[in-house]
């Protein structure tokens, strides 16, 4: 492979990565998702019963 083939891919898998960055933020949204998560995790701590195994 060429040195400007090589630039050429490093660019390309930049550019993937980037963009899979950018989906991953927009499908977590972290704000939104940690108070989902608190509010998750605070509704299964005041169930009643067994703790499930």
């Amino acid at each position: 492979m060429s040195e400007s083939g090589l630039v050429e891919f490093i660019a390309f898998c930049m550019n993937l990565c980037l963009d899979q960055i950018g989906f991953m933020d927009g499908m977590f949204q972290i704000p939104a998702f940690e108070a989902r998560l608190a509010q998750m995790l605070a509704a299964e701590a005041t169930k009643s019963g067994p703790p499930v195994s």
